[in-house]
């Protein structure tokens, strides 16, 4: 993918693609691993996209749920080749149950492309002992005079906001449910397109409807 003049994008892709390695100048990652499960047939996704003229903006917004033995293996490249152009891209992990989700995301600035901005961010939440995230935010920066940011989290639902929704009558079980969809719904509710949005959200309620 290409973005260029001035032009906004903002782009999601499925597919199967094999990976492939960059070397690291700068890197922020989490990894949390409990027991390891005999793996199902990873899910794959390979994202690219190549910022090419000035003023050009790109968002890169992603969420992965994988639960059971799922395996959800994520990479993305974002590559600033042109001066005065920015980029924010944000990725979220719900494991549950046996679930693995993997994200390994890197931004790119070239030694010609001064003056960018760009943020990368990768939240995450772990649901089970048994699940598994493995999250890698990466910089490789040869500009500077330039802003970047890049972090990683992975956290467990907060008990205070579960024992707060159960006081007030509601179960465990949904008060739980409630939680995870307003961490998803950061990201759907991000998407620049309304029935995109919609889509996803009712995908979520789909999902949510099935989780124990």
């Amino acid at each position: 993918m290409y973005s260029h003049g001035r032009a906004q994008l903002g782009h999601g892709i499925r597919g199967h693609a094999s990976p492939r390695k960059y070397p690291a100048l700068a890197q922020c990652g989490q990894r949390h691993r409990a027991r390891r499960q005999q793996p199902a047939h990873p899910h794959k996704l390979r994202a690219g996209v190549n910022i090419s003229e000035s003023g050009a903006h790109c968002d890169l917004l992603g969420l992965m749920m994988p639960r059971g033995k799922q395996v959800m293996d994520t990479h993305t490249r974002i590559t600033h080749g042109a001066p005065h152009t920015t980029s924010n891209e944000q990725y979220q992990i719900i494991a549950d149950e046996a679930g693995r989700g993997i994200f390994k995301g890197r931004i790119l600035v070239a030694e010609d492309a001064q003056k960018i901005e760009a943020y990368q961010n990768s939240r995450n939440l772990l649901l089970s002992n048994t699940a598994e995230i493995d999250t890698k935010p990466e910089l490789e920066i040869y500009a500077d005079d330039v802003k970047c940011s890049h972090g990683a989290t992975i956290g467990r639902l907060d008990d205070e906001a579960l024992y707060y929704l159960q006081s007030r009558g509601i179960s465990r079980s949904n008060a739980r449910k409630l939680l995870i969809t307003g961490f998803a719904q950061e990201i759907i509710d991000a998407l620049p397109y309304p029935e995109l949005v919609a889509q996803m959200s009712a995908l979520l309620q789909t999902h949510m409807g099935d989780a124990p």
